[in-house]
C-alpha cells in the first residue's frame, strides 16, 4: 500500500466485547502502521485504550464512520501473526470474546488504558539518575509519584493539560522508572455467620446461663429465627 492511500486497521481493544473494530489511519502514520503493534484508540465518547492492531487494508466500515487512531506506541509489533491466530482459536474454542483473550495474553504493562494507575518501579532510585534523562514533564509526574503512592491516567492527564497520556506513560515505562496496575475492586462478599462465646463459669449454672441467653435473644427479636451457636474458649 502507498503512503498516501486511506488506510484503516482492525483492532483487538482489552474489553469483553465480541467484535474487532475498525479505526482510520492519520496518513502521516501510514508507513508505520503495522499489525501486532499497540495503537491508541478512542473507546465510546472519553475513554482511551490501547489496541493491538490485528489487520491493516483499505475498507472503511459499512456500519458507522470509523475514528481516527490517536497514535501508535510501538517501533515494532509486540504480537505475532502466528500468536494472533493462536488468539482467534482460544476464543473460538473457549467461547469467550477476543479482548477477553488479550487481556489473559499481554501483562498489564503493555495494556495502557485511562481506568489503569501507575507508581513508582520498586527497583527505581530518581537519585540515582540523571536529571536530563528525563524531560521536565516526566519530571513532574516521578515528583508527584514521590508523594502519592499511585496516580491514575486521569490524574497525569489534568497535570500535564494532556488529552491523552499513554505514550507519554509507555515512555516512563520503557525508561524503568514507572509501573502499571489495575485497579482491581474486590466483587467477592464472604458470607459471615456469628458465633457466641460462652464463658465456661456459666456452664455450672443454669439459671445465669438462662440470663444470658434471654439477653441476646431480646436484642435480636427483629430476627425471624434465631440460633446459639456455641464453642467453649
Amino acid at each position: 500500500m502507498e503512503s498516501n492511500d486511506t488506510l484503516f486497521i482492525d483492532v483487538i481493544v482489552p474489553l469483553s466485547v465480541a467484535n474487532k473494530f475498525t479505526y482510520r489511519v492519520p496518513k502521516e502514520m501510514n508507513e508505520f502502521i503495522a499489525v501486532g503493534k499497540r495503537v491508541i484508540v478512542q473507546f465510546g465518547k472519553t475513554k482511551f485504550y490501547t489496541a493491538v492492531v490485528y489487520n491493516v487494508h483499505s475498507n472503511p466500515p459499512k456500519d458507522y464512520a470509523a475514528k481516527y487512531i490517536d497514535s501508535i506506541l510501538d517501533d515494532e509489533p509486540i504480537v505475532t501473526a502466528a500468536q494472533l491466530q493462536l488468539w482467534d482459536w482460544i476464543s473460538h474454542y473457549y467461547v469467550c470474546n477476543p479482548g477477553d483473550v488479550m487481556n489473559a495474553a499481554l501483562p498489564s504493562g503493555l495494556k495502557l488504558s485511562s481506568t489503569s494507575h501507575i507508581t513508582i518501579n520498586p527497583d527505581f532510585s530518581l537519585d540515582e539518575m540523571p536529571y536530563d534523562y528525563f524531560t521536565e514533564k516526566e519530571h513532574t509526574v516521578l515528583e508527584a509519584l514521590m508523594v502519592n503512592a499511585s496516580l491514575s491516567f486521569e490524574d497525569v492527564s489534568v497535570m500535564l493539560s494532556l488529552k491523552t497520556v499513554q505514550v507519554f506513560i509507555s515512555k516512563l515505562i520503557k525508561k524503568g522508572a514507572i509501573v502499571i496496575y489495575e485497579e482491581i475492586k474486590d466483587k467477592y462478599k464472604p458470607k459471615l455467620v456469628d458465633y457466641i462465646g460462652v464463658n465456661p463459669t456459666l456452664l455450672n449454672s443454669e439459671s445465669q446461663l438462662k440470663e444470658v441467653l434471654d439477653t441476646l435473644e431480646k436484642k435480636h427479636s427483629n430476627k425471624r429465627r434465631f440460633y446459639y451457636r456455641f464453642y467453649i474458649y
